[in-house]
């Protein structure tokens, strides 16, 4: 009679078997396209409007069947429909239809020496790199001259945090617009208008402390035109 083979006895919880999610059309597109415009999950995410998590939950195959609203904001930044998005039909020229380029955030602060005295200049420092649309930049999409500025205060339709565009090689007064302006003390955003004057010209800018005017080239120093903004959510 064979001997009964003695079974080996596991002691402690059972280890847990791997779940292996499929990944979802959707989350294979999205994979695909990170992969061609060399982009990451979180970059997609702040520019389509949203959450870094809503994005890597669709990503991995946590979120099978995310929101209408998650899916039209991923179709219209990616340039893509809905339908194409969904069941990963999209074609090759769509998903290369956007092109990116990349700008450096900028903050400017007095120029100092060791010795406490007032500033002798303005320094200029750079951060964060973002990955902006070619295409929402319009006339300058050449991307010369552009870098991102941080808002500080609600000013000019500006939100405080906004980001805000600056073509830095535009500092002229004219025409009118919203400008990036060295007062003495700090960079700050103002609407601003040109007044021409016999003794010297006067830039009227209108901020977050009211209406005021310096005059140009002493008082006050243009360090850039705005041309476009984006939210951070």
């Amino acid at each position: 009679m064979p001997r009964k083979q003695k079974v080996p006895v596991r002691r402690g919880r059972p280890p847990k078997n791997p779940v292996t999610i499929a990944p979802t059309p959707l989350a294979a597109t999205l994979c695909r396209i990170l992969v061609e415009r060399h982009l990451s999950a979180r970059g997609l995410a702040l520019d389509a409007g949203l959450s870094e998590d809503t994005v890597r939950s669709i990503i991995s195959g946590r979120s099978r069947e995310p929101r209408a609203q998650v899916v039209r904001a991923l179709a219209e930044h990616l340039g893509l429909t809905q339908e194409d998005l969904l069941d990963g039909s999209a074609p090759a020229a769509a998903r290369e239809a956007i092109i990116y380029i990349i700008l450096r955030e900028i903050s400017w602060s007095p120029d100092r020496d060791v010795s406490p005295r007032a500033a002798t200049g303005i320094s200029v420092h750079h951060g964060l790199q973002w990955t902006v649309p070619k295409d929402s930049l319009g006339d300058h999409a050449d991307g010369g001259g552009l870098a991102v500025f941080r808002c500080a205060e609600d000013v000019a339709g500006m939100a405080r945090g906004d980001r805000l565009i600056v073509d830095t090689g535009d500092t002229g007064p004219s025409p009118p617009g919203i400008l990036v302006v060295w007062d003495g003390y700090a960079a700050v955003v103002a609407r601003c208008h040109l007044v021409r004057g016999a003794e010297g010209h006067m830039l009227r800018m209108d901020g977050s402390a009211g209406e005021s005017e310096l005059r140009l080239g002493t008082d006050v120093t243009i360090l850039g035109r705005v041309v476009g903004r984006f939210g951070i959510l």
